[in-house]
């Protein structure tokens, strides 16, 4: 069972860096240049930062260490996340535009 676990960990990795089966190259850029910055976690480690948050009661599950990063700087620095992911948005859109 283990390796099956370790192979279906290994397809669900792929599918978040390359876009799955959608061939959506902007979603699968996007994805890796953010595993690639960040790290990625296997389902198993989500899963047990989700049974852990629901046994302490906690709302707000945020699994990767850096995501925790991510959702204080939004929160405090609001005018400049707006800013970043209008950014962000401008740039989704031109690339989908061709």
């Amino acid at each position: 069972a283990d390796a099956a676990d370790a192979g279906a960990e290994d397809g669900a990795a792929e599918a978040a860096t390359t876009g799955g089966d959608s061939g959506d190259g902007l979603q699968r850029d996007f994805a890796v240049s953010t595993a690639g910055r960040d790290g990625m976690l296997m389902p198993a480690e989500v899963a047990a930062a989700v049974i852990e948050a629901v046994a302490d009661e906690r709302f707000l599950i945020l699994p990767h260490p850096v995501v925790a990063e991510y959702e204080v700087r939004r929160a405090s620095e609001r005018d400049n996340w707006l800013r970043r992911m209008r950014r962000v948005h401008a740039m989704i859109m031109a690339s989908a535009k061709g």
